[in-house]
């Protein structure tokens, strides 16, 4: 899951809440997420290359294709399945 990185602040306002017992850990609460994270590419990149804390790289290293209709045909192609 990704989201617009300043609205993560209110998923990590409730893990806060939770840990000072503000809030019942059963609790149902709404945390609001807006955008994505394509708005922050260097972040998204380096989630997907395993360069933060915990995080574990993806499946495959990212790949560079030209601005090219069928050059991006082909890489999709390339994808494995699953």
């Amino acid at each position: 899951m990704g989201c617009e990185p300043a609205s993560a602040a209110s998923v990590a306002g409730l893990k806060r809440h939770v840990a000072e017992g503000t809030i019942a850990p059963d609790a149902r609460v709404v945390g609001i997420l807006t955008g994505h994270m394509l708005k922050d590419s260097v972040t998204t990149a380096t989630l997907h290359d395993g360069g933060f804390a915990g995080a574990q790289p993806t499946r495959r290293a990212r790949q560079t294709v030209d601005a090219d209709l069928d050059a991006i045909g082909v890489a999709l192609d390339d994808l494995p399945e699953g």
